[in-house]
């Protein structure tokens, strides 16, 4: 048999076999977040399903790194059911190309999955704007004086001499965000916040990512932290463990 073909069969029955003694899956195994401002608090979320008959115990999500953290680390998994687990990155002493695995653990198994997030860290000056221009820092809302919603807006600006396409790929969990589909040549214009004034909080940190493409080739990911507090703390990460 060709070793090539025997490889991958090997592959695949051990990838199934880890399967079917975690009885969950991940619906994605890893996130870029791109081009990130150091300083800051970025979050995804992905999903737990399980494919058990039996309901299944998540004991423990571990990240080994006291910059990330999830929220929730324990929870049950009903057959056929899916829960939604959100990780927060705190990359305050992050710089460059950096990667974070996470790692759940369920009652029955050893043996955990992962999933890795990435992101390049450092400061606006470092990072690469070729394509756009945009402020590659923490969008900062201030605290409401009144029940209308908080709204902010930044600019993003195509730098090249093509159209380019813009995609929402990552979205905060309690802020709205509104993304120009694309923008022409030299063209310019703005990114939308907003967010309910009840659900403003000092420790409420979030983000959001964009995937920016030219001719449908994925060419350039760049993730906007949000924040509602100015005040530099011992841990970015105040908010998730409240």
């Amino acid at each position: 048999m060709n070793i090539r073909i025997l490889t991958l069969i090997v592959l695949f029955l051990l990838g199934s076999q880890t399967l079917a003694q975690s009885g969950f899956i991940l619906n994605e195994d890893s996130f870029y977040f791109g081009a990130t401002p150091s300083e800051s608090v970025i979050s995804r979320t992905f999903y737990c399903r399980s494919i058990s008959d039996d309901t299944i115990r998540v004991s423990s999500i571990r990240t080994g790194c006291g910059c990330m953290i999830a929220e929730p680390t324990q929870f049950d998994l009903l057959p056929g059911d899916s829960t939604a687990v959100r990780i927060f990155w705190d990359t305050r002493n992050s710089s460059g190309l950096e990667t974070r695995p996470a790692y759940i653990f369920t009652e029955d198994s050893n043996k955990p999955l992962r999933i890795d997030f990435s992101a390049v860290c450092g400061s606006p000056e470092e990072l690469d704007r070729q394509l756009v221009s945009l402020p590659l820092k923490p969008v900062f809302l201030k605290k409401p004086k009144s029940t209308a919603d908080i709204k902010k807006s930044i600019t993003i600006r195509n730098l090249t001499e093509e159209n380019i396409k813009l995609s929402l790929i990552n979205t905060p969990d309690k802020f709205n965000i509104v993304v120009p589909d694309s923008l022409g040549a030299a063209k310019a214009d703005r990114i939308r916040i907003s967010l309910k004034s009840s659900e403003w909080s000092e420790y409420l940190s979030d983000s959001f990512t964009i995937l920016i493409s030219v001719d449908d080739n994925e060419i350039q990911t760049v993730t906007i932290p949000l924040t509602c507090s100015l005040v530099k703390r011992g841990s970015l990460l105040t908010k998730a463990k409240k």
